[in-house]
């Protein structure tokens, strides 16, 4: 499955109550092909205010991002994919 028609689901990192946590290939790049992507159950969509919430979220952890490198960086790809719901995508840290 391609999200956004250029990236390519890899394996699933994590799994929490409110979303699922993959790791992607970029697949139109050469070099630092790697990302997370980060798809809220559609289940969650069900509940009032979610959808705004999940654009704050968006909103506020790219502009965060831009002026801390202690924050984990969120790329300008985001919306919904048919089938696997909405997402947004994220550098790929390693590390604990």
């Amino acid at each position: 499955m391609l999200i956004a028609g250029k990236y390519r689901i890899e394996a699933e990192l994590a799994e929490g109550g409110m979303a699922v946590v993959y790791l992607v290939h970029h697949t139109g790049l050469d070099y630092d092909t790697e990302r997370v992507v980060k798809v809220v159950k559609p289940e969650v969509f069900s509940y009032p205010g979610t959808e705004q919430r999940f654009r704050q979220e968006i909103q506020i952890t790219a502009a965060r991002s831009q002026q801390n490198q202690h924050i984990v960086r969120i790329y300008d790809d985001f919306g919904e994919e048919e089938g696997l719901g909405n997402y947004y995508i994220m550098e790929h840290l390693q590390g604990s």
